[in-house]
């Protein structure tokens, strides 16, 4: 199996941008609701730029950029945007389907899985040669054609290429991660705030997809921070208090031993990882409508 998934990390400031271009190149910020405790779910590169973080509270946003734009998250918007991601990603393959609302440090991103067995025969034209093309070349053209269809429909993200949807996930994940810390670096963050996650491992900045070759995947993914597999609080204090901090750490543990210090959670975070989770087939093509 072979599976694309493209990931939108900032989805709540895409669909307001979507409805309200206007706002184009303003320091714009998506709350999680109104008053003085929400706090920010996501922020423009104008934003950041200025020192604010997802994560902080509107008063501390406004204490580092006084003149923020600010918009609460519309579900109506983010739903709109939802739609229009699986919508491109039906416009080049004929399976896709919407991945699961992410939490923690994932709760602003929008993400679709899109089947890419068969790309060939779409995709093998853009290779004009008198050789055959190599499926290595046709998965980057399709990862190359989703990721540039996203970004025209105003939802630019990352795309990358895998034997299984989490494992897909995950190294979309990380390079939104690592154009994030690039992004972050250009001004220190606020006094006394830090990041959750570790540094990642140093990478091209403007990288916006990734094809992870079949029996090199555990290879890519053993550096990456374990934060990545989205844990659950009590998950994640466990795997401090081991030191663990990386997958390749988490990896290296026996499952009964993981099981047995850190609970059966724990066995899930590995199959995530190893790509061994069982994944049920695409769904069919939706049918056909005009709405």
């Amino acid at each position: 199996m072979r599976i694309a998934c493209l990931l939108v990390p900032d989805l709540p400031l895409r669909a307001e941008l979507r409805a309200s271009p206007e706002l184009a190149g303003e320091a714009l910020v998506i709350t999680s609701g109104p008053g003085t405790r929400a706090e920010i779910l996501s922020a423009s590169r104008e934003a950041m730029a200025l020192g604010v973080r997802a994560g902080q509270t509107l008063p501390q946003a406004r204490a580092v950029c006084p003149e923020l734009a600010v918009r609460i998250a519309s579900p109506a918007l983010e739903h709109t945007a939802r739609e229009a991601i699986l919508d491109v990603a039906f416009s080049l393959a004929p399976r896709a389907e919407l991945a699961d609302r992410g939490s923690g440090l994932f709760v602003a991103e929008g993400a679709v899985f899109v089947d890419a067995r068969g790309i060939e025969a779409l995709h093998g034209d853009a290779h004009v040669s008198s050789e055959a093309p190599q499926r290595s070349e046709i998965e980057t053209t399709f990862a190359s054609r989703l990721h540039a269809r996203a970004e025209r429909a105003g939802l630019p993200g990352f795309v990358a290429l895998a034997g299984s949807r989490e494992v897909a996930r995950l190294a979309a994940r990380e390079l939104a991660l690592t154009a994030l810390t690039a992004l972050s670096q250009t001004r220190p963050p606020p006094s006394g705030r830090r990041a959750r996650l570790p540094a990642l491992p140093s990478r091209e900045t403007d990288e916006t997809t990734r094809i992870l070759p079949p029996g090199r995947e555990l290879d890519f993914l053993g550096p990456l921070p374990v934060d990545l597999l989205d844990p659950d609080d009590r998950t994640a204090q466990a795997l401090t208090r081991f030191g663990i901090h990386r997958i390749r750490d988490l990896l290296r543990l026996s499952r009964r031993d993981l099981a047995a210090r850190l609970g059966p959670a724990l066995l899930t975070l590995v199959a995530r990882a190893r790509g061994e989770q069982t994944e049920p087939p695409l769904p069919e093509p939706r049918p056909t409508s005009i709405e």
